[in-house]
């Protein structure tokens, strides 16, 4: 089942129980399910997806999902919660609470606190990666990383800051619902284009699925789009300084370290109808 049953994104939980504090869940890396539903209550750790075919959901994460909160103390009634007081008010039970406020606090302060460091980037990368990954796979939803990230992975020597997702326009609602409360993600699917040549649409489909690669970036494996689609979504957009981008040398970066497979990309070209915007730029850059 350890295949099948993902591990939660974060060990600390609504009411501030530690997962890796819980015997049960110290049972569960190693193999072993029992105790992951209360035989009293039948309740489930709170961890586990939806569609788990046993126990049901406590009412505190009910509650804090239905409201899309991450912790019980996010919330503006939790001080008057009769739910809340009688849970905390079991013995031992205060110091599930003092962990949860603390959460909160330092939730509040990183959003506070400006990302400097590459190290810090790079961890704040990593972790929304790793969140997103498993949620639209819970989600069931087919996903690329695009945009700036791919282009750094792809070759660009740019730093990754934000994380961009590509998903088909069927899924998008599903993938919005499955990420809410993730900041710095933005999630899109059947992109209008506004350029000075036209307007270009940009989307998933199943041709691109069948190209995408799985590769490490930052440590977390992600769906990365195929780099002949990441160089033509550039190539529409154009931008420079001015709108505080950078396509054409994220395009020049690519283009040095990548091998193109120059069928798919003409013909991804021809899809998307920016013939008349991509191939001059791209012929100026000397791929053809």
């Amino acid at each position: 089942m350890r295949d099948v049953v993902p591990h939660p994104e974060r060990l600390v939980r609504f009411c501030g129980a530690d997962c890796s504090s819980c015997e049960t869940y110290k049972r569960f890396l190693k193999g072993d399910e029992s105790g992951l539903v209360n035989f009293e209550t039948n309740y489930r750790c709170c961890w586990l997806p939806k569609d788990y075919p046993r126990g049901k959901d406590c009412e505190i994460r009910t509650c804090c999902e239905e409201k899309r909160l991450l912790f019980c103390g996010e919330c503006g009634q939790f001080e008057k919660c009769v739910r809340m007081k009688k849970f905390y008010s079991k013995l031992g039970y205060d110091k599930l609470k003092k962990r949860m406020i603390d959460e909160v606090e330092k939730m509040h302060a990183r959003k506070k606190k400006p990302i400097e460091s590459k190290e810090e980037v790079d961890q704040n990368i990593r972790d929304k990666l790793f969140i997103t990954g498993n949620r639209l796979a819970k989600a069931n939803v087919i996903w690329v990383l695009f945009a700036g990230a791919a282009a750094f992975f792809y070759g660009s020597n740019r730093m990754v800051t934000d994380v961009d997702i590509l998903v088909k326009s069927e899924d998008l609602e599903k993938a919005k619902a499955a990420l809410r409360n993730l900041e710095g993600v933005d999630i899109v699917a059947d992109l209008t284009l506004k350029t000075s040549l036209g307007v270009y649409r940009f989307f998933m489909d199943d041709e691109m699925i069948s190209k995408m690669r799985w590769k490490k970036l930052v440590d977390v494996k992600v769906p990365l789009i195929p780099v002949e689609d990441n160089i033509i979504f550039k190539a529409i957009l154009q931008r420079g300084e001015a709108e505080g981008k950078h396509d054409i040398d994220d395009i020049k970066g690519m283009l040095r370290h990548e091998k193109l497979n120059i069928a798919y990309l003409t013909r991804r070209i021809q899809k998307y109808q920016a013939a008349k915007r991509v191939y001059p730029l791209l012929k100026e850059l000397g791929l053809f």
